[in-house]
């Protein structure tokens, strides 16, 4: 249900999903979706994503500026 409401919007606002599979199902009415990658998925929950670096490098100058708790 929440991918059914997701990818139109984001459509409507220009943007894409990085899944080369993504496609809507007539027969179904529903967007259909690769498999999650579930090794990858838990890599980043548990702090080593491709911006994780670059997010806590930028955590110092937040709290510099009174914008981080």
């Amino acid at each position: 249900m929440f991918v059914n409401e997701l990818v139109p919007e984001m459509h409507a606002l220009g943007l894409s999903l990085p899944d080369p599979d993504l496609h809507f199902d007539q027969a179904s009415g529903n967007w259909i979706f690769d498999e999650i990658d579930w090794d990858e998925f838990w890599q980043v929950v548990k702090g080593d994503g491709p911006c994780n670096a670059g997010r806590l490098g930028a955590r110092p100058k937040a709290l510099r500026r009174g914008m981080g708790s």
